[in-house]
């Protein structure tokens, strides 16, 4: 008895209009352990296909209605990996041959048979056929773990742009709050603390015009600072309900128009809006977003040193003062 690896059990469809020669087949097919389907004509064996997932067909030639050949040519639309083998006799030689060449028959064995022969012939198609649904299978496999990479190398490169345009404008946020940092270790006026928050924001940001306005102050009249220095003032009516909209809920407010967007940015500490910054600049919806998500950072750094020049707002008069005394040690002195 042939050695019958469990592996590669599969369905086998016999194919003759004699019954008694597709009971032979069946028990001897079955003796491998093989499920074994029988059809008495080449109609009947179209529909079992259609039917059943079929390895290897076993076909007789000479049969009534549709012969072997034809129905073999046929099977193929329906179970194209299936294996064909032909059974002829002695005379059917020519026409066995041409089958092989029309029908894509794999392997013709003349009548009467050898058992042995053709229990090894289906077993080696059978390995064959096994191996070539699995590397089909490897293969349809190999394609989808290549198109799941070619996502996951999307997704990552996607990642990484997104990460680094993050860290980008996080930078850039850094920077510009060091600056004002840096601005907080010597004394200033508020207005040249006015100025240089203007000059950070619009150079961090890349403006076309920055405004600063003070919203609480002790002074006469409302200071404030423009960048560039000497720049038109923005159009009052425009900014005034941008500037009561950012001071009453406390986060930036953006109006986009085309390609140009206002972005107003309250500068609060303790819960108090000390100032409003006005940025004026080019960009997408989504830049304009970024720039203001880095204004926001950039008005919490500024609201410090804003503070600290408006507890030493007169810082000019005392240094008058300094001055003067001084003058007088001088005059002591000699």
């Amino acid at each position: 008895m042939l050695d019958h690896d469990p592996i590669q059990r599969r369905i086998i469809l016999c194919v003759d209009d004699d019954e008694e020669i597709l009971q032979s087949l069946r028990r001897l097919l079955q003796r491998d352990g093989h499920d074994c389907l029988v059809a008495t004509s080449g109609q009947q064996g179209l529909e079992l296909l259609a039917q059943h997932d079929v390895a290897l067909i076993v076909s007789n030639q000479t049969m009534p209605g549709m012969v072997g050949s034809r129905f073999l040519e046929e099977s193929r639309e329906v179970a194209p990996d299936a294996i064909r083998i032909m059974l002829t006799g002695h005379t059917d030689l020519e026409t066995a041959l041409q089958a092989i060449n029309d029908g894509g028959i794999h392997r013709y064995l003349t009548k009467p048979w050898d058992d042995d022969q053709l229990r090894m012939t289906v077993q080696e198609h059978l390995r064959t056929h096994a191996a070539q649904m699995q590397t089909r299978d490897l293969l349809a496999q190999l394609r989808e773990k290549n198109e799941q990479l070619e996502r996951f190398n999307a997704d990552l490169e996607m990642l990484v742009v997104e990460r680094s345009k993050e860290l980008f404008y996080r930078v850039r946020e850094l920077e510009a709050r060091d600056r004002l940092a840096r601005f907080m270790m010597t004394v200033h006026s508020l207005e040249e603390t006015l100025n240089h928050v203007v000059s950070v924001v619009g150079e961090t940001l890349d403006a076309i015009q920055v405004e600063v306005q003070v919203t609480e102050a002790d002074t006469a009249g409302t200071p404030r600072a423009s960048w560039p220095a000497h720049a038109v003032p923005l159009d009052g009516e425009q900014i005034a309900p941008l500037v009561r909209e950012a001071a009453s809920k406390g986060t930036p407010v953006i109006q986009q128009e085309g390609n140009l967007y206002l972005c107003v940015s309250p500068v609060t500490r303790d819960g108090q809006t000390l100032a409003v910054v006005i940025l004026s600049a080019r960009g997408s919806a989504e830049h304009a977003e970024e720039n203001a998500k880095i204004l926001s950072g950039i008005c919490l750094a500024a609201a410090f040193v804003i503070h600290e020049a408006q507890e030493g707002y007169d810082v000019g008069g005392w240094r008058d003062a300094l001055d003067e005394a001084l003058s007088r040690v001088d005059d002591l002195v000699d």
